[in-house]
């Protein structure tokens, strides 16, 4: 009697521990070639214990016997929904969604990739006519902003004369596409959608290959304008400036997005800078002024770079996770996955049109038959969903959203230090002006002693790293500040 109990305690165990243990990971094992094998190896096993169950005579089904058909049946129900994806995306980004210029300013994007093509193992294109000797001393006076500040940078500027107008003069094959490019209203950004070791990758347009010759532009108006050819540098802003003001409309690449909001961004510190020279004629204010109107209510989508972003990437999984070991696998969920990313891409996108968002705006990212199993954040991804898609947590992890958020955050910035170049404009004209902010602070502050008009920035603490801000000359500026 004893023997008979301590034999059925012992079935029971092994069919409520063992044979779970046993059976998942062999089904695990399986489901990493193909989640449609698994589930089908999960049904035979289920289908020979029911039929081993009732090919017992009645008179000798043990209670140990139903248990293990029990837990074969949860098993497999479990491990089969386990694998599922979650439904397509009915309405996914495709190339067509990518703003671009009028077909007939198509043109301008092989201007610009000329200008930008890389040669050798310089980091800098030839195209722009600079020398490597140019590239040098271009870098080394960069340096001095950096780590000395504006006014030794000046300095360094004025000492360095001559090898500024000597890179100048060597760049003016690159000037000459700045200018042609200009002529143009729109400028066209046709960067394919190719990642690295596709064709085609290596030729796409990468402004960070005519970086220095950007940083020319910066030290030659600054030059200019310390010898007083003041009219000379507001002309050669408005020309680069103007370049990538239409660019930014269509361009692709976060990067290039982000390379461009940077050099916009420039280009008002120097427009500011030159506004409060006390030699800028009054005439000069007049063109900035009349120039800025133009631009006054643009501002830095990056609707473009996010769209490209989320297909470029959806490209790389294809491309290099779509080997049919991972294509197939029930550890990478893609369709859950993409469901997540664009779910991200969405609500930035929202934000940038000023839209409200909310978490009915979003896609489940689980199966049909159970969509709110659990609210998933992409950047904040729970441990139930690495469970339920391995590989797609994975890829949430190595796809981080610091570039896109970086994105945001120039386009706020861009938007405030517009706004102050808009008051320090009017304040020298004697139009009216208003120091109503647009993010972080209710208004905008004015610093006479430290010679600034600043926004707080994220933090909204005055007079920290993350202040936005633009000097002021008060003798030039002698507008009645507003509290």
């Amino acid at each position: 009697m004893l023997s008979a109990i301590k034999e059925g305690g012992i079935r029971t165990i092994t069919y409520l521990v063992v044979f779970p243990l046993f059976l998942t990971p062999i089904f695990l094992l399986v489901a990493m070639l193909s989640k449609y094998i698994a589930i089908l190896v999960a049904l035979v096993i289920l289908i020979l214990e029911i039929r081993r169950f009732f090919k017992t005579k009645k008179d000798k089904r043990s209670g140990s016997l139903i248990i293990q058909m029990t837990v074969a049946t949860i098993t497999t129900i479990i491990l089969s929904i386990w694998v599922m994806d979650a439904p397509n995306i009915s309405s996914d980004y495709a190339e067509t969604d990518l703003i671009s210029a009028s077909p007939m300013y198509n043109s301008t994007y092989d201007l610009l990739l000329r200008l930008s093509e890389k040669e050798d193992n310089r980091l800098d294109s030839l195209q722009t006519g600079l020398t490597a000797e140019d590239v040098n001393a271009i870098g080394i006076i960069n340096k001095v902003q950096g780590e000395d500040g504006q006014e030794a940078y000046l300095e360094c500027i004025k000492e360095n004369a001559e090898k500024i107008y000597r890179a100048w003069g060597n760049s003016q094959k690159g000037r000459d596409s700045i200018r042609e490019l200009s002529e143009y209203p729109e400028i066209a950004d046709l960067t394919p959608v190719v990642v690295e070791g596709e064709k085609g990758y290596d030729e796409s347009l990468n402004l960070q290959y005519i970086r220095h010759f950007l940083l020319l532009y910066r030290q030659y108006l600054y030059l200019q304008v310390e010898n007083g050819n003041i009219e000379d540098a507001v002309n050669e802003l408005m020309i680069i400036d103007s370049v990538f003001r239409k660019f930014e409309v269509n361009a692709r690449s976060i990067v290039n997005e982000l390379v461009s909001s940077v050099i916009l961004s420039k280009n008002i510190e120097i427009a500011n800078d030159i506004i409060n020279h006390p030699d800028t004629s009054l005439k000069s204010v007049e063109a900035f002024d009349k120039y800025f109107q133009l631009y006054r209510d643009a501002q830095l989508s990056f609707k473009n770079s996010i769209i490209y972003d989320y297909l470029t990437f959806k490209r790389f999984i294809d491309l290099y996770w779509g080997k049919k070991i991972i294509k197939n696998s029930a550890f990478f969920k893609k369709k859950s996955f993409f469901r997540l990313f664009k779910n991200y891409c969405d609500k930035n996108i929202s934000f940038l049109d000023n839209k409200d968002w909310s978490e009915k705006n979003e896609m489940s990212v689980w199966p049909a038959f159970c969509p709110d199993l659990i609210h998933v954040t992409y950047g904040n991804v729970p441990k139930i969903y690495y469970c339920y898609n391995p590989l797609g947590g994975l890829a949430s992890s190595i796809k981080t959203p610091v570039l896109i958020e970086s994105t945001l955050s120039s386009k706020t910035r861009f938007e405030i230090k517009s706004d102050l170049l808009k008051i320090i404009l009017n304040i020298r004209l004697g139009k009216p002006y208003s120091l109503k902010a647009c993010a972080y602070s209710k208004n905008y502050i004015v610093d006479i002693d430290r010679k600034k008009i600043f926004s707080p920035g994220p933090d909204s603490i005055p007079n920290t790293r993350d202040d936005i801000e633009l000097t002021i000359n008060p003798e030039i500026l002698n507008g009645v500040w507003e509290k």
